[in-house]
This record gives C-alpha cells, sequence and structure tokens, in this order.
C-alpha cells in the first residue's frame, strides 16, 4: 500500500486546513490504484482524486489504535469523505496480516464509480505506508502555517504513544474496546490494568476485543463484564489440578510441532488445518476409521491424560481458558453450557478449539477462547476444531458414499454448519496440509 500525493495550489475551499492540503492523490493497493475512477456521465477514466488529504488523514488518526488494536472490525474510509470523493476502502488487522480491501462502489454526487481491490500486508508495511501519508499532510499543514489542526495534534500525541513500549500496549489496548486512550474513562482504563496482570502481547488483544464484543451495544459495564471473567479464572484454577489438567497435551504439541508453526505469509486457518492433521496422526486417530471418526469432551480428555476432566460454570464473555504452568504441563478450563444437542457440539468445538490453542501457541502463560471468529489464535482455534472434529477427507469419503451434509453430521456427530464450512474450504484445506 502506498499513498501518492501530488500538491495542488489555488484551491477556492473556505477551510484552511483544505486550501493547505488540496492535492492529486493515488493510494496503491498491490498492483491496483484504488483512487482510479470511471465518470459514470462522460465514460472517461481517470487515475486521481482532487481532493484535499486533511480529511483522511485526521480519519486516520483518530482511529489509529483502534485500526490496531481492534480485532473482527474493519475501519472504512467512507466516514472520513467529509462531502469528498473517496473509495470504500477499508483497513482490517487480525494481529497478524493487514488486509487492505476496497469495494466497487459507485457515487451518485459526482456520479462516478470505483473497482474493487484488495492487498495483504505485514504489520510494519502498513504501518510504515499510513505513517508516510499522513507525515506528508502534517508537513504540508506546518509549511502553509497551519498550526494546532485537530490532525497535527493527534498525530503528536500518537508518536509519542509509540515510541513509549508501556503506553504502546495501554493505547492498543484501548483500540481493542473501541476507546480512545487519550480520553479513556477510568472504569475502562482499570479493565486494562486488570487484564494487564493476567494476559500479554495478543492475547490481551484478543481477550479485550472479544469481551467488548460480547458486551450489549454501548454497555456501560464493560468492567465488570472484565471483573466477572478474572473472579471466574481464579475460581477454575483454584480447583484441583486433576479436573482440568491435559497431562499429555505438551508432549503432544512438541511432537507436532513443525506442523503447527506458521509459515511466512500464511495466513491463520492454513496453520490450525496442518495442525490437526498432525494431531490425529500424533494420536494415531485415522481419518477413515469409522469406529474412531469423531470425539467428545469426554473422549479428548481422557486421551489427553485427564480422565475425571470436569467443565466449569461460568460468564458467556469467555468459551474457555488455556493456562500453562511453569513446567509446561497444559490446562484447559471449559465453560460448561446445556444439554441439547446443539450445546453439546458447541461445547465439543469450543474444547478442541482450546487444545488447538494450546497446541499452536505453546508460549502463553494464560489465553482464552471467545466469540471473535478472525483474529489470530481465534482463526486457527477454529480451524483446528473443524478439521479434528470434521476432516476433510473424511467428508468426501461419505460424501462419495451418497451421504448429503446432514447424514455426514450425524456420523461424524457435529453440527452440519461445521460439515458445510468444511466444504467451502476444501481448497483451502488441502493447499495447507500439502505443505510438509
Amino acid at each position: 500500500m502506498k499513498f501518492l500525493i501530488d500538491w495542488a495550489s489555488g484551491g477556492k475551499n473556505v477551510s484552511k486546513e483544505e486550501r493547505a492540503t488540496l492535492c492529486y492523490l493515488k493510494i496503491l493497493v498491490g498492483d491496483d490504484n484504488a483512487c482510479a475512477f470511471y465518470d459514470v456521465s462522460t465514460g472517461e477514466h481517470f487515475e486521481n482524486l482532487y481532493i484535499p488529504a486533511v480529511h483522511l488523514a485526521e480519519g486516520i488518526v483518530r482511529s489509529w489504535w483502534s485500526i490496531f488494536g481492534g480485532r473482527d472490525k474493519k475501519f472504512s474510509v467512507m466516514p472520513s469523505r467529509n462531502g469528498f470523493a473517496l473509495p470504500d476502502l477499508k483497513f482490517g488487522y487480525d494481529g497478524f496480516t493487514f488486509e487492505v480491501t476496497a469495494n466497487q462502489f459507485e457515487l451518485e454526487n459526482p456520479n462516478i464509480k470505483f473497482w474493487n481491490t484488495s492487498s495483504e500486508l505485514e504489520r510494519n508495511e502498513a504501518e510504515s505506508a499510513l505513517s508516510v501519508f499522513i507525515s506528508e499532510v502534517v508537513e504540508k499543514l506546518t509549511f502553509e502555517s497551519v498550526a494546532n489542526s485537530e490532525t497535527q495534534l493527534i498525530w503528536s500525541r500518537i508518536a509519542e504513544s509509540r515510541d513509549n513500549p508501556v503506553e504502546k500496549v495501554f493505547c492498543e489496548a484501548a483500540g481493542a474496546i473501541e476507546a480512545n486512550p487519550y480520553l479513556i474513562r477510568e472504569s475502562d482504563a482499570h479493565l486494562i490494568e486488570m487484564s494487564t496482570e493476567h494476559f500479554s502481547n495478543e492475547v490481551l488483544i484478543e481477550f479485550l476485543a472479544g469481551l467488548r464484543q460480547s458486551a450489549p451495544n454501548g454497555s456501560p459495564n464493560l468492567n465488570q463484564i472484565g471483573e466477572e471473567v478474572f473472579e471466574w479464572i481464579s475460581r477454575v484454577e483454584s480447583r484441583p489440578r486433576y479436573l482440568f489438567r491435559l497431562t499429555e497435551l505438551d508432549d503432544l504439541a512438541s511432537q507436532i510441532k513443525a506442523s503447527s508453526s506458521r509459515l511466512p505469509g500464511e495466513r491463520a486457518w492454513a496453520q490450525g488445518y496442518r495442525a490437526a492433521r498432525a494431531f490425529r496422526s500424533a494420536l494415531s486417530f485415522g481419518v477413515t476409521d469409522t469406529s474412531d471418526a469423531s470425539f467428545s469432551v469426554k473422549s479428548l480428555s481422557s486421551r489427553l491424560g485427564s480422565p475425571y476432566f470436569r467443565r466449569a460454570a461460568g460468564p458467556d464473555s469467555v468459551i474457555a481458558a488455556i493456562s500453562r504452568s511453569s513446567n509446561g504441563e497444559v490446562g484447559v478450563h471449559l465453560r460448561s453450557r446445556g444439554k441439547s444437542k446443539l450445546e453439546v457440539w458447541s461445547e465439543e468445538f469450543a474444547f478442541a478449539r482450546a487444545v488447538g490453542d494450546a497446541l499452536c501457541f505453546t508460549d502463553s502463560e494464560f489465553s482464552v477462547v471467545n466469540s471473535l471468529r478472525y483474529a489470530e489464535r481465534q482463526a486457527v482455534g477454529r480451524a483446528f476444531a473443524a478439521e479434528l472434529l470434521a476432516p476433510i477427507e473424511r467428508i468426501l469419503d461419505l460424501s462419495d458414499d451418497g451421504k448429503d451434509a446432514d447424514e455426514v453430521a450425524d456420523i461424524l456427530n457435529v453440527n452440519p454448519t461445521v460439515v458445510n464450512h468444511q466444504l467451502e474450504n476444501k481448497d483451502r484445506i488441502e493447499s495447507a496440509c500439502s505443505i510438509s
């Protein structure tokens, strides 16, 4: 991603910030120019937008910490239009990969059309591209003797925070709960402080983002929800260890380490699919063995060294938690659900996700399974659980025998949704698992 600015002069804009930053703008996303558009009225094609850059820059700096701290949420540049034309550009970060997308989009006034484009970057590449653009806008404002604009003031604060490791962690954590770190409520600041006592790095961000997602819209009680989670963690961790420790899991993680490691440029789900295949192999659990075709919480926990494993009632905002002691022993705390078929399926899928997290991320003392879908660790866990409980090879074998998705799900004892998702993702699963 790259922002190409050709400054213009002589604008008639009333706002001094707009006059100072009027430009011809291109935004390169991969090999495509996201700012290229087609004038529906005249049939002409154009390669640049003629707009003031300040509104786009201000929108990005205002959302900076949410862009990099948020999960399962995309930042759109559209609210930064301020009456000017912009492509439907969105930024999303899963904790590992920064994704830029632009959907085909048509404006009515002026009557113009933008095209689809997308690209994936590493975080440092995305930060660099956005930083260069904002810095150029700030420098132009300064050059034109425009002082104390919102863009300049906020960017100055962000620059200071990025240079301070402790403050940077706090700011990204605030972004995870969609809070402004510079105007944060005391209760939100307290929640972040409590969370850093239990979690660190990406686990911290995913925990807070999941907490925010689980809360009712606009809930002022996020701090209270967090306290309920921490009380649950304290309670389940104080149980006898034989109720939650999986004594075989650490050795299995070592056995499948090569298969469960992320490859350069690889998406999270690829790691999860491949780790599930290796895990089945390590357990000598055949894909086509119909007598051993399905897992349950009881059968899997027993195989992993915990025949007395017990679930634990807890808050809805956390599905499971994973702990790792100083000697490498892994514990899984699974929130109990009801006894309906759907609830049992959900419980088994959640347990498999927790096992996948423990296998693929061996350097975390504590982590959680929550409702996020596209955050890095959650995506790994979901892919792992799907391929563990419903291996695509077994699904295809049963399909070749004339079984439909519901019949396959019944045989494998999983939700039919899992079978359908596996079939939809067949090509990506096979591609991920073809790498040895």
